[in-house]
């Protein structure tokens, strides 16, 4: 049973309507007769839900970080193009289409931000005030003396690697039904998440509910691939309308939504440099990151997920003895980026084997030849490698 299979009686159905611009001021929102409209409930706004639950943020103890506010709608400003700002209720999905079509939301453009490179700048437009910057993390890796290591070697190599947006497209996209049960006081969630337990902790806390009085269930569903691995201010909506209306409220994605809205990954710059001796042995490794992460810091894992698991992994199996990598996260006028399939292995990896083909290239070394004198022995384990992650047998 997937989620669109769930019909349950008097249930409502959500659509929403969401932001043209990337980055923009909410001037008004005009709802003059869609209230009147077939089949309408209800129309609704951050303002009218404001009072009604404790927006969170994904929080930790790293210096360095903002965690940025996670709402249901957006409030007072729009931060990338797919935004929910208003959402309409209606006894069914197609009323509710029809309904949203005729809200009318006035915009002041706030400047483009949308270049994480640009958005290191303190000129550039802020996307979050409060921050003071558009640099939500940033996160530095040393072991030993990389300077000193670099400047004494016989082979340098360096490059700039720039891997683009990629999105988990599920067979099925994201959806959820919530049912609150106002005799028993309870609230029952049924949703197309990969970390069930996360989300009734966050929503436990968010909705002021007892612990023992909130279910959430994912049902049968079409792939994840870590798209569906985090807190969604569409998933805090639905429990929001449910128990104010005491009726299900149900939303299913369409895959235009989906493609705009549900976190994306492997959007990093790395400038990366190897340094060798000689006879192929690396003396070591450099590395600067910078993470686009998009307009927020995704619920539970931060805006650091990605770009310091890059810099985290960037050694690979090889003995670096000296490294230095810094990680930054940076917002721009993105959907957030999240956890997706390896979540910066991938791009660390590619990262390390090509500078490990410049170098067996500049020395005239067979590129296995070279692998094999830097990789991590058998009699070395567990190994702590340069970024400190520790290696060992299976």
């Amino acid at each position: 049973q997937f989620i669109d299979d769930i019909a349950l009686p008097r249930m409502l159905h959500v659509a929403f309507c969401r932001s043209d611009y990337a980055h923009a001021r909410i001037i008004s929102i005009n709802t003059v007769g869609v209230g009147a409209m077939p089949g309408v409930v209800g129309i609704f706004t951050a303002q009218d839900l404001e009072d009604e639950f404790k927006p969170t943020r994904a929080a930790s103890r790293m210096a360095d970080y903002y965690a940025t506010e996670l709402g249901a709608l957006a409030r007072g400003k729009v931060r990338y193009v797919g935004e929910a700002v208003v959402a309409v209720l209606a006894q069914s999905r197609y009323l509710a289409e029809d309904a949203a079509e005729r809200v009318v939301i006035d915009y002041e453009p706030l400047g483009d931000a949308v270049e994480p490179l640009a958005n290191l700048s303190n000129d550039s437009p802020l996307l979050h005030e409060d921050a003071g910057t558009n640099t939500l993390v940033t996160r530095t890796f040393q072991r030993g003396n990389v300077d000193e290591a670099v400047d004494g070697a016989a082979v340098r190599v360096r490059d700039t690697f720039r891997m683009h947006r990629k999105t988990p497209t599920a067979m099925e996209n994201r959806g959820y039904v919530a049912d609150y049960d106002q005799g028993r006081r309870t609230l029952t969630l049924h949703s197309t998440t990969q970390i069930t337990g996360i989300i009734r902790d966050a929503l436990e806390e968010m909705l002021d509910i007892p612990g023992n009085r909130l279910r959430v269930i994912a049902p049968d569903m079409g792939g994840g691939f870590g798209g569906k691995a985090s807190l969604y201010p569409e998933e805090i909506l639905v429990c929001l309308l449910a128990i104010r209306l005491a009726r299900p409220v149900k939303w299913l994605s369409d895959r235009r939504e989906d493609l705009m809205t549900t976190s994306q990954a492997f959007d990093e710059i790395v400038e990366a440099e190897l340094a060798l001796d000689g006879q192929g042995q690396i003396l070591g490794l450099r590395a600067d990151c910078v993470g686009d992460v998009g307009a927020y810091s995704i619920y539970p894992w931060t805006a650091a997920i990605e770009p310091v698991q890059v810099v985290s992994f960037l050694p690979g199996p090889y003995r670096v003895a000296n490294y230095w990598a810094r990680a930054r996260a940076v917002s721009t006028t993105k959907a957030p980026t999240g956890a997706y399939r390896g979540v910066g292995r991938p791009i660390s990896a590619f990262v390390m084997e090509r500078l490990m083909d410049m170098a067996a290239m500049e020395l005239g070394i067979d590129p296995l030849e070279i692998r094999r004198r830097n990789m991590i022995r058998e009699a070395e384990f567990p190994y702590k490698s340069a970024s400190g992650i520790v290696w060992d047998k299976c």
